[in-house]
Parts: structure tokens; sequence; C-alpha cells
């Protein structure tokens, strides 16, 4: 059977909500159990307007109604299993539920929710239709929209000479590095800066000509980069360079570089949104 056979379209908004990587210690007890009965301690690993994900050392079956309360919080809600796996560890099982009352048990500020065709789907009180989507019809929403495909690449023999004239052109901050037309690894300027000596170290000069000369990028370069593919979400590209904390995703297609999205085409992004909402001047002077 169909993973969605049965399940009504609110259902299916319901489980495309935006879910939160978030801890809340609750205790969850299958709703016909006895007064005696004893509540689990769990806490979640994702969180959604309408549901969230724990880990539990019981088998709680598909469709198992659970009272639900917070540990440390007077609220409590309804739910009831959608999905249930093994889990890692130690913890056998991790189970998926969805809340039925109104929302609210979580007492955070969620975004709104979207229809499969990506229309928000808006409270009657906004008075502003259900085909209301604030998004322009232009907006980049795909990586191929705004990567940069005109690159500079260096081969894996090349040497921090190679580099450094690169950079010193002030153009790029990171050049990809192939083998054979694929991506082995990618240099930063700040790479070169950490790794090359400086000239005001005291090295002699035939020494600094020499050690930058022969020495091979492969021994700075960042082996196997995170990538990322040219048709998924720019949102994606972001959390990736927030979340690791990395200056620029190489785009990658099969066995082919493609293209490269940076920090910097993220901020010029900004402040496209910015403007578009009258936040920052149209044409911004940079």
């Amino acid at each position: 059977m169909a993973l969605t056979e049965g399940i009504t379209p609110e259902q299916m908004i319901r489980r495309r909500s935006l879910r939160i990587v978030m801890r809340v210690p609750l205790f969850v007890c299958p709703a016909d159990s006895p007064a005696t009965a004893e509540w689990e301690p769990v806490e979640t690993l994702v969180i959604s307007l309408h549901g969230g994900m724990i880990r539990s050392r019981r088998p709680y079956p598909i469709g198992t109604k659970l009272d639900i309360r917070m540990r440390n919080r007077q609220r409590s809600t309804s739910g009831r299993v959608v999905w249930t796996s093994a889990g890692g560890k130690g913890v056998p099982y991790e189970v998926g539920f969805e809340i039925l009352e109104p929302p609210g048990f979580w007492d955070i500020k969620f975004p709104l929710d979207r229809r499969p065709d990506g229309k928000l789907i808006l409270p009657a009180a906004f008075g502003l239709g259900s085909d209301f989507n604030p998004a322009p019809r232009d907006h980049p929403k795909m990586v191929r929209d705004i990567m940069n495909t005109d690159l500079t690449t260096l081969s894996d023999d090349a040497t921090l000479l190679d580099a450094t004239l690169i950079f010193a052109r002030g153009i790029v901050r990171h050049i990809p590095i192939l083998r054979d037309q694929q991506l082995v690894g990618i240099v930063t300027e700040r790479d070169l800066k950490h790794y090359s000596p400086s000239i005001l170290s005291g090295m002699p000069a035939d020494a600094y000509n020499r050690l930058m000369e022969t020495t091979p990028l492969v021994k700075i370069m960042t082996r196997d980069p995170l990538t990322i593919e040219p048709d998924r979400s720019v949102s994606e590209a972001a959390e990736l360079l927030y979340a690791r904390r990395i200056g620029c995703l190489p785009v990658v297609e099969g066995d082919s570089l493609k293209g490269i999205i940076t920090v910097t085409d993220m901020l010029k992004l900004l402040l496209q949104l910015l403007s578009e909402k009258g936040l920052a001047p149209p044409e911004p002077t940079l």
C-alpha cells in the first residue's frame, strides 16, 4: 500500500510542516492506559507545528493515541503515532506523532504551512485568500539560479605559487582542485595564508620562492569537500553553509563540477530580498 493512501490533503499539509531540530523533555503514555500506568520520560529530536519525533523504549504501534505532557512546564496535549522505526544504539524505537489538538503546544512561532504547490496556507483572518503567495515569480529558488559558473580551477599538481597568483587578482577566494576534470578538493585564500610562510619571517628569498614553486596544493587543500547539486533549493544551500561554517559549496552534478555557490552569493540574494521588501536601497552600491 502506498504511504500516502488514505491520507487526507489536510494530513499531507500537516506532514509537510517545517520541522525544527529541538530537544524538548516530555512524558508520554498511551491514552488508554490505566491511571496507575507509568509515564515514559522521553526527549524530542524534531518538532513541527503539528507533531514531533521521539526515541522510546516502547514499540508504540501506528495509530496509538498518546497523552503527552512537558516535563518542566504545565503543558499537555494528546497525539497519535503516525510512524515508528528502529532507533539507534541502546534506544530501539523512533516514533513520529501528530498532535490532535489545535496548534500551540510547543509555544513556538512556526512559519506558516505551505500547500504541495508551495503556496502559503494563511488563516482566513488574514483576508488574503488561499492562493496568496508573497514570493516574486522570478525569485531564485534553486542553487543553479544563483551559482557561479565562470569557474577558476586548478589541477591537483598545481603549487602554492599557482594559487597565490590567482588570489592576488582579488576576484575569487575559493579554488576548486580537479583531477581528470573531477573535483578532489578545494583551497581557500585563508588556507593559503595559513600554510604559506610569511615574507617577514626572515626566510631567504630563494628558499621562499622554491617552497612556493614546489609545494603542491594537495598538501593544504580540503579533500572531498562538501558539495551540493544544482537542483537543490537555495535554502538547503544556506543551511549547509551556516551549519558547517564554511564559505562555499561546489555545485556537482554526477561527476561534473557545474559551479560554485558562496556566502557572498547568499548575501547578494539577501540584499535583493531586502530591496524587494523596501528594507534596503533598490541598487546596492557595492
